[in-house]
């Protein structure tokens, strides 16, 4: 293959998976989404490779990869034809596992970067950090399970839409993450919110057992509320408990004072919230909603869907799934 005939920066896998990032995505993101892709795939494999690839059985392979490893190794590899055999063999194997697992793992997070339910992407220039991607990789070409693929393709398409959002640290702590860990996350990660922190009405709903895996994990700070957030919701205004998908939204007739409590957490059990499947908990909704019942002063709660315009959080009433009206003293459902 002449230095003309190379292909060029992005492979042709990459261009693949990059013409599947439709769904709305900008130019920006999917730029974005190219270069990380096309960098965890591999947008160029050394020459050796690129003939390997092109060899028709499996004696023209292994020779090509002999010859280069003949030339680099000189006479010690050329005196041990046995030992050359072996290494191409597993090199091969072990090469083309990773390889694959690599590009399960990009295809799967492309649906997810397509999926319009997700957080919204950062339209900024920034770019995935290389070591940030060089990490991943590591970590990632070792997933041989669908599960593990799955949460890496979450990790990668978490950190395309919003640089930074997943540190290193976590990158790291989610190689290491066992079952039982997940799954005491699991449990836990719904009563996390955007605005207010980990609520502590958790603690009536998840076990101490579970509470106890996540804090000598080091992902939470205590066992029990140990942090309030306060906020002062003015005459006639309303104030929101926000989660990724959904807000909880407190009408208030007068000024009236807010106090949750709150459960201290790490950077990383934030970031997990991108990472483990957390599917909703009506329990999580049933307590804030129980929890502002108790709250003199509000006269309306609403649960459903929201978006953001301009900072500004917008709840469209045809989207609601709970209205909680306070009527002489009583609360009423009206939806």
């Amino acid at each position: 293959m002449d230095q003309g005939d190379e292909p060029d920066a992005l492979a042709p896998v990459g261009k693949g998976i990059v013409s599947l990032l439709t769904g709305g995505l900008s130019d920006v993101v999917k730029r974005r989404a190219g270069d990380a892709l096309s960098n965890v795939i591999g947008s160029r494999f050394p020459k050796t490779m690129a003939k390997a690839q092109d060899a028709k059985d499996e004696r023209s392979t292994k020779s090509v990869i002999r010859k280069a490893l003949a030339e680099a190794a000189a006479e010690r590899v050329a005196a041990n034809p046995e030992i050359v055999d072996r290494t191409i063999a597993r090199f091969l194997e072990e090469e083309f596992q990773k390889q694959e697992r690599r590009e399960a793992i990009s295809e799967k997070a492309v649906l997810l970067l397509a999926d319009q339910t997700g957080p919204s992407p950062s339209e900024e220039e920034a770019e995935v950090d290389p070591d940030w991607i060089n990490l991943f990789k590591s970590h990632a070409e070792r997933a041989s399970t669908e599960a593990l693929q799955d949460m890496w393709a979450r990790v990668l398409s978490g950190e395309i839409r919003k640089p930074g959002s997943i540190s290193l640290r976590t990158l790291h702590f989610v190689s290491l993450l066992d079952k039982e860990t997940a799954e005491a996350a699991t449990r836990l990660l719904p009563w996390l919110t955007v605005n207010v922190g980990l609520l502590g009405f958790a603690t009536d709903a998840v076990t101490i057992a579970d509470r106890l895996i996540l804090r000598d994990a080091a992902l939470i700070g205590s066992l029990d509320p140990d942090l309030n957030n306060t906020a002062n919701i003015a005459a006639g205004a309303h104030w929101s408990i926000l989660f990724k998908n959904r807000a909880i939204v407190f009408h208030a007739s007068h000024q009236t004072p807010v106090v949750i409590p709150a459960i201290s957490h790490s950077r990383v059990f934030g970031e997990l919230a991108d990472v483990v499947v957390t599917p909703d908990d009506p329990q999580v909704v049933r307590s804030a909603v129980e929890f502002g019942k108790t709250i003199t002063g509000l006269v309306q709660i609403d649960v459903g869907p929201y978006f953001t315009i301009g900072g500004t959080m917008q709840q469209p009433h045809h989207l609601l799934t709970e209205r909680w009206s306070r009527t002489a003293g009583d609360w009423v459902r009206s939806i």
